[in-house]
C-alpha cells in the first residue's frame, strides 16, 4: 500500500518562521502607518498669564478646526501631575472656545523674572508650547487673534481679491500677505500692508495683484504682525466662496 509523505521537520518549522515573520512585518507596517497619519488639525492660541506666588492662570482659546482635549501639562520639562492644573470650564474646547488652564504648582512657586515654559498636549498628540515671565501685578486677558478667509475672486491672469473677516476676540495688524509661502510686495496689495482689521470692522477685501496660472493651486496666507498665519488653498482662475 502506498503511504502519502507528510512534510519533513525542517519544511514544517520554516513555514512557521516565514508566518511568524509575516506577522511581524504586518504589525511593524500598520504601526508605521499609525505613526505617519496626521494626528488632526489642532490649534491653541496662548493669551496672558494671571500669576500670584503659587498659581498661575494660563488663558488659551481653541483656534483650530477640531476640538481640542487637553490631556497633559509640563512646566518647563517637568510634567505635571493631574492635581497640579486644571482648565475652566472644561478640557474638552470646541473650535472658538476660550478656557483658563490653572496651574498651582506644588513642585514650585513663582518669583517674578523667572521664565517658565509651558508645553500643553493634546489627547490627539499634539503638543503646543508658551514662554511667559512673572512680572509685577496680574495681566488681564488680551483676547486672540482669528482670521478667516470667506471667498476669492480672480481677475483674468493678473490679481485676485480676498475677503477677510475677523472672528477672533482681538484687533490684528495685517502684516503681509503669502502666496505659497512667498511674500508679496507691499505695492501689491490694498489696502497697503501693515493695516489694522479691528473686530468691529465688517468684512474686508484686500486685493492683491498678482500673476497666476489658470487651474494651478496656491496656498494664500494672511499673516499679521504677531507672526499669525491664516492659510487656505484656492485654485487660480476659480472664484470660490
Amino acid at each position: 500500500m502506498n503511504q502519502q509523505k507528510t512534510g519533513s521537520p525542517r519544511n514544517k518549522s520554516f513555514t512557521v518562521v516565514l508566518i511568524i515573520a509575516v506577522a511581524i512585518a504586518s504589525i511593524a507596517f500598520g504601526y508605521w502607518i499609525g505613526m505617519s497619519s496626521p494626528r488632526g488639525v489642532e490649534k491653541i492660541y496662548f493669551g496672558s498669564c494671571e500669576w500670584s506666588d503659587d498659581e498661575c492662570i494660563l488663558h488659551i482659546a481653541n483656534t483650530g478646526a477640531d476640538e481640542l482635549i487637553i490631556n497633559k501639562v509640563w512646566i518647563n520639562d517637568t510634567l505635571l501631575d493631574s492635581t497640579d492644573w486644571e482648565c475652566f470650564p472644561s478640557m474638552r474646547l470646541q473650535p472658538g472656545d476660550q478656557g483658563a488652564l490653572y496651574i498651582t504648582a506644588s513642585l514650585a512657586i513663582f518669583p517674578q523674572g523667572t521664565t517658565y515654559q509651558f508645553t500643553i498636549r493634546t489627547l490627539a498628540g499634539n503638543s503646543f508650547s508658551h514662554t511667559a515671565k512673572p512680572q509685577g501685578s496680574q495681566f488681564t486677558w488680551m483676547g486672540y487673534e482669528d482670521l478667516e478667509i470667506t471667498s476669492i475672486t480672480w481677475t483674468p491672469n493678473s490679481a485676485f481679491d480676498i475677503v477677510v473677516e475677523n472672528t477672533g476676540t482681538k484687533d490684528v495688524t495685517v502684516n503681509r500677505i503669502e502666496v505659497n509661502h512667498v511674500g508679496i510686495a507691499t505695492g501689491s496689495v490694498s489696502p497697503t500692508t501693515p493695516f489694522t482689521f479691528k473686530t468691529t470692522d465688517s468684512a474686508t477685501t484686500i486685493t492683491v495683484t498678482y500673476t497666476y496660472t489658470k487651474g494651478s493651486g496656491y496656498d494664500i496666507a494672511v499673516v499679521t504682525s504677531s507672526g499669525h498665519e491664516f492659510t487656505d488653498h484656492f485654485t487660480g482662475g476659480q472664484d470660490e466662496t
